[in-house]
């Protein structure tokens, strides 16, 4: 009977210091893959600062590049790929992927991540944004102004002027110094909007004989949900203008004076009001619209809205375009939206951008199961 319990006592011990091998085992392999899961992490945050720090480093790395790191108490090797063509050096606009394994022991963890780059031009980051139309008025020749949008392109009344001035982007500009040479686009249902934001470029030489037209959604005086952005009576001071579509109104806001021979960035916003901005600071705001005033579309009862084409550089206030700009505009760009006075700095300014900003949102970073 002792001999028998002896050997069972003896049995239990043994049985009890395999299970506790077992469950240490398990929590050293779970410790491992808790390891192996940072250091993944770490090796693609090591590889994305190398390339912060490297301005031509696609050049640089050529096709794809591998980097080994050695993190205690494990290691990790990254390789970055092109995932659209397959060469990291051919495109700057390609996304790339980081793919970052690591091991700890018998641990290992893969995670990989798509960094979509950062739009480097005014263009890009606007573009990004998704705008209803942007005309960049920037042709050299011919009677078409494209919309980058693909959704309505506008016209030039005057090829000759085209590619006169040197844009704000280095880039050609039209030189806008009469009623004939403007540029515009006929209505569109997409216009007749509740809320919305208008932005463009100005420039203007500084001599000016009475009002200025930057851009207009008019015809005739008087005419119910006109749309006027305008440098007025022989200054530069700028002036927006929506018309109340019942009273035959207007209501004006100023937004300050530009400064001569120089580009000047101009945005308007409506909606629930009425808001200026020029060089991406706000300068004005109206309080709550009231009937049409400060919308394009039918907001307060007021019918049909405004459904008038643009005039860019000159307007219809009467059966002939008048009032001209002495000077170019280009980059005419619409949103269906009311934008904020950040997200339009945004566009302005490429370190404040967060529609362009390489940012890497935890949801972004992929678990690859081994």
């Amino acid at each position: 009977m002792v001999l028998i319990v002896s050997a069972a006592a003896a049995t239990a011990a043994l049985t009890g210091i395999a299970v506790r091998s077992a469950t240490d085992k398990r929590v050293a392999t779970t410790a491992d893959l808790v390891s192996a899961r940072l250091i993944a992490r770490s090796g693609i945050e090591a590889a994305l600062q190398v390339i912060a720090e490297d301005g031509s480093w696609r050049t640089d790395f050529g096709v794809n590049e591998t980097f080994s790191y050695a993190i205690h108490p494990g290691s990790a090797d990254v390789l970055i790929t092109d995932e659209t063509d397959g060469d990291l050096s051919d495109d700057t606009d390609d996304p790339y992927t980081l793919t970052s394994v690591a091991n700890v022991n018998d641990a290992k963890a893969t995670l990989r991540v798509t960094v979509t780059p950062k739009a480097s031009t005014y263009r890009e980051r606007v573009l990004a944004a998704g705008p209803i139309r942007y005309w960049p008025l920037d042709e050299t020749s011919g009677f078409t102004a494209d919309d980058l949008t693909g959704n309505q392109n506008a016209g030039h009344t005057n090829p000759g002027a085209l590619g006169d001035l040197t844009g704000y982007d280095g880039g050609p500009a039209a030189l806008m110094d009469s009623a004939a040479d403007f540029s515009f686009v006929p209505h569109s249902p997409d216009y007749l909007l509740d809320q919305g934001t208008i932005m463009c470029w100005v420039y203007c030489s500084g001599d000016a004989t009475g009002d200025q037209t930057i851009l207009a959604k008019t015809r005739g005086a008087n005419q119910q949900g006109d749309f006027i952005l305008t440098m007025k009576w022989g200054s530069l001071d700028l002036f927006v203008t929506f018309d109340d579509g019942d009273s035959k109104s207007f209501d004006e806001k100023s937004l300050g004076a530009i400064t001569p021979a120089k580009w000047t960035h101009v945005a308007i916003t409506f909606g629930d009001d009425v808001r200026g901005f020029v060089d991406g600071v706000e300068q004005s705001k109206s309080g709550g619209k009231k009937t049409n005033t400060a919308s394009w579309g039918t907001a307060g009862g007021a019918a049909p809205g405004n459904s008038h084409g643009f005039q860019f550089g000159a307007a219809y206030k009467s059966i002939v375009p008048s009032e001209s700009v002495n000077g170019s505009v280009r980059d005419v760009i619409i949103f269906d939206s009311q934008l904020t006075e950040n997200e339009i700095a945004a566009f302005l300014n490429a370190e404040n951008a967060d529609v362009a900003a390489e940012t890497i949102i935890p949801e972004d970073w992929a678990w690859i199961v081994n």
